[in-house]
């Protein structure tokens, strides 16, 4: 199966699509190498890649997160900061003759979580309104924050989750 950025899964952010795209390529160039019997080979290297790209990835949407109040930003970092603690678990455990295939299954599932996240946590511009109610037209570019349909309506936002300042 290859993965594939699709318009559902944009966040329309150019920098954290193109770095969505660019895991997807690595993952599917592992895949292929995995139905070529030629996985363990470029293990190490899928692995490498993973680790730089989780150490820029996660701090360039953590930075946008905060910078627009994302309401959800204390799961997600908790969710990064395990990824990024087992998938370094993952790459010490590989033996310096090499990795076996147990160590390859680890690896691939270990990425299904990722691509998982991906599709199911990192927001998109309808995820935001869609699960928290947000409203376009409640973005406040002068505190940077989000209010919801409540808050436009003079009530402090308490029944989307957001409290009254829009974060966490």
């Amino acid at each position: 199966m290859k993965y594939e950025l699709t318009k559902d899964l944009e966040t329309g952010n150019a920098i954290i699509d193109g770095e969505h795209r660019e895991l997807f390529r690595a993952v599917n160039a592992l895949i292929d190498a995995c139905g070529k019997g030629q996985g363990r080979s470029v293990m190490e290297p899928a692995l490498k890649f993973l680790l730089d790209y989780v150490d820029k990835h996660f701090a360039h949407e953590e930075q946008l997160q905060a910078q627009y109040k994302y309401p959800n930003i204390a799961s997600h970092k908790q969710f990064h900061a395990a990824y990024e603690r087992r998938l370094r678990e993952i790459a010490d455990k590989i033996p310096a003759a090499g990795p076996s295939i147990a160590d390859l299954s680890s690896l691939n599932a270990h990425i299904a979580t990722l691509v998982t996240h991906i599709k199911m946590d990192c927001p998109t511009p309808r995820s935001l309104y869609v699960q928290h109610k947000l409203d376009y037209s409640c973005f406040d570019k002068r505190t940077q924050s989000w209010g919801g349909r409540e808050d436009r309506e003079g009530k402090r936002g308490e029944e989307s989750g957001m409290g009254g300042d829009g974060g966490d």
